[in-house]
């Protein structure tokens, strides 16, 4: 089970007020949250389904949707900063915040985290990446704004070389030729190639899908 701090869920009665507050649209720096939340599921730039409970402050269970990774434009000192990526965010529908787990960056993504006043920073490997202002009520609020996807884009990782061979994997196999094309002509938006490495030509799906089975031998016996 996962818990979400001091977060409640939204009001259904009264949402369209609550999108225009800085609990819909900011990261809140939550110390009680176990991973990093968001009912959003559109500022997602990859997803995939993942239902987990998730516990609230007023000891009521949810449940999350689905989990992936979210890209948030960080702003220091009113100059924009180095786009980042936040991993492993799960999306709660029915929640009532964007929570950001500290200790989930300073324990499984190595941050450390240095609060003076009413400023938060965010350092990496001796590198500042982001900060966060604390308000009057004692929440801190990321500096910055999330990159939200274009929906026609087609969704890429950067963990993985951009190559014909990933592609071809991609879009169910599709021939090389027509990949060529697709990419030439620009006819998809996101589809990014970084490699001019050849693609391998063996494909073990391709081949298997394209195997005939054996005829059966009219000798045979049931």
């Amino acid at each position: 089970m996962e818990f979400a701090g001091n977060a409640n869920t939204s009001s259904t009665s009264r949402h369209s007020q609550w999108l225009q507050t800085q609990a819909s649209t900011n990261w809140n720096t939550d110390t009680g949250a176990t991973s990093h939340m968001t009912p959003h599921k559109h500022w997602f730039r990859s997803y995939s389904p993942h239902i987990v409970p998730i516990r609230l402050a007023n000891n009521t269970q949810i449940y999350s949707a689905g989990l992936g990774s979210i890209e948030f434009q960080p702003i220091i000192g009113d100059v924009p900063g180095r786009p980042i990526v936040l991993h492993d965010v799960l999306h709660v529908p029915d929640l009532g915040s964007n929570l950001l787990s500290l200790f989930h960056l300073t324990r499984a993504k190595g941050y450390k985290v240095l609060i003076e006043s009413d400023q938060v920073q965010f350092t990496y490997q001796g590198h500042l990446h982001f900060t966060a202002t604390v308000n009057n009520h004692n929440i801190g609020y990321l500096n910055g704004h999330v990159i939200v996807p274009s929906p026609e884009a087609a969704q890429f990782a950067s963990t993985c070389p951009l190559d014909l061979s990933l592609w071809h994997r991609r879009c169910s196999h599709i021939n090389f030729d027509d990949l060529k094309h697709m990419h030439s002509q620009n006819l998809v938006k996101g589809m990014v190639i970084k490699s001019n490495l050849p693609p391998d030509p063996i494909c073990e799906p391709c081949i298997l899908g394209k195997q005939k089975r054996h005829n059966i031998p009219k000798t045979a016996t049931r």
